[in-house]
């Protein structure tokens, strides 16, 4: 009774191994959709090889934060107006040589 449960548990969450592991590493650089959030926590649920993924892909992004240097700016963060007119001075100079 409890084997067919889970077998009815399995098909309804619909995902592969392979596809939980995409979309856990996704989930890392976007937002997830409600129903892709939904068939990973099924899945992860059910499988404990993707369980211990998710949370050693959580682990890898904690400690690559605390290790960067405090000086690296994060994704949307505004570069210092010198540096953004260095870079365009740079990008200036490198044009013209190609030119």
């Amino acid at each position: 009774m409890l084997r067919r449960v889970l077998d009815r548990l399995w098909d309804l969450q619909g995902l592969t191994c392979r596809e939980a592991t995409r979309l856990a590493a996704n989930a890392m650089d976007r937002p997830l959709t409600f129903r892709e959030r939904v068939k990973l926590s099924m899945h992860g649920l059910l499988c404990s090889y993707c369980r211990n993924y998710v949370r050693q892909l959580r682990f890898l992004r904690k400690w690559v934060r605390r290790m960067s240097p405090p000086d690296v700016t994060s994704p949307g963060e505004e570069l210092p107006s010198a540096s953004v007119s260095r870079i365009k001075k740079r990008l200036e100079s490198e044009s013209s040589r190609i030119e």
